[in-house]
């Protein structure tokens, strides 16, 4: 079997390498943005560098590529960063996956290509509408998600002009122990971790901690990116997520209780969004029924990891 995975070093690029590599048979071809990231050396692996944006290099990856299964992981992913710049935002997410799409109905048509979407192309859902099934519509209410939601309406569309064999993978806030501290449970584990070391004073500096998030492991995730692409129905959307409702405020009394520590919280104007969703969570149902998966890893768990990797990063 033969993979491509654009966006080999996005937040679920290595570990699915990894998950990949593991299966007898597999070659891989991983693509990046910068070529200094290009340097992991391991059997049956070609590295490719890799702009969307550039539709010639997009076409020849492609080609060559002639993959059975196209990951598209290549994404802006910050909702902070999209608000500050828009144009990139939709650059790299819309015309990105536009000119994928095109490469593979041009040099690729029988491969199967999961999108990677977001639980943000939602925005603000009802409350009896809560857990949010795939059939909801969506309404996103800030830039990164209106620029995922398109995403996915092209991928529709080009599944039912073109025939491609598009499925649509939702995953809803996913955490991981190597997050940039741009996200916020990163950010509160990496302050807790500094206090700790005494390189920062008792304050936990946040935007909106009362939002209802549904939170759930990279490592999970990646599980459901690969059952997808075995299991997943040609056209659909499944919503990849736990499952369940906490708010960044339960965050900070977990990492509370972990470090024993009690530290006063301050809002920070910078960190509030002009825009924001007050619950998303996930009903996951529909994956569960068509490709048999669910999140494992506890959320506390999931914590401490994060904890423990930027312990080790201060340090």
């Amino acid at each position: 079997m033969r993979y491509l995975i654009v966006g080999g070093t996005s937040i679920f690029g290595e570990k699915l390498i990894d998950s990949l590599l593991s299966k007898s048979e597999t070659e891989l071809i991983v693509s990046t943005r910068l070529s200094e990231e290009a340097e992991f050396s391991r059997n049956n692996l070609v590295w490719e560098v890799l702009d969307l944006r550039n539709t010639e290099k997009t076409f020849n990856v492609v080609r060559e590529a002639k993959a059975d299964i196209v990951y598209d992981l290549a994404t802006q992913d910050s909702v902070g960063f999209s608000w500050k710049h828009p144009s990139e935002t939709v650059d790299v997410n819309v015309e990105g996956t536009i000119n994928l799409m095109n490469a593979i109905r041009e040099y690729s048509p029988g491969s199967r290509v999961i999108i990677g979407g977001s639980g943000e192309e939602y925005g603000q859902v009802d409350y009896d509408l809560i857990p949010i099934k795939e059939s909801t519509r969506v309404y996103p209410n800030n830039i990164y998600g209106a620029t995922k939601a398109c995403q996915t309406m092209f991928a529709k569309l080009y599944h039912q002009a073109y025939g491609l064999d598009t499925v649509i993978l939702r995953t809803f806030y996913e955490t991981s122990e190597v997050q940039d501290d741009k996200f916020a449970i990163s950010s509160f584990c990496k302050q807790f971790a500094e206090i700790e070391a005494g390189k920062q004073k008792p304050v936990i500096y946040t935007g909106n901690i009362n939002n209802i998030r549904d939170f759930t492991d990279v490592d999970d995730l990646v599980g459901a990116f690969v059952l997808v692409a075995e299991k997943g129905k040609s056209g659909e959307v499944y919503n990849a997520a736990r499952g369940e409702a906490h708010s960044l405020l339960d965050v900070i009394n977990i990492l509370k209780n972990l470090t024993g520590m009690e530290v006063t919280i301050r809002a920070d104007a910078k960190r509030f969004r002009p825009m924001d969703s007050a619950t998303l969570v996930a009903d996951v149902k529909k994956i569960e029924d068509d490709c048999g998966w669910k999140a494992e890893i506890p959320f506390e768990v999931t914590i401490e990891r994060m904890l423990n990797s930027w312990r080790r990063r201060i340090q």
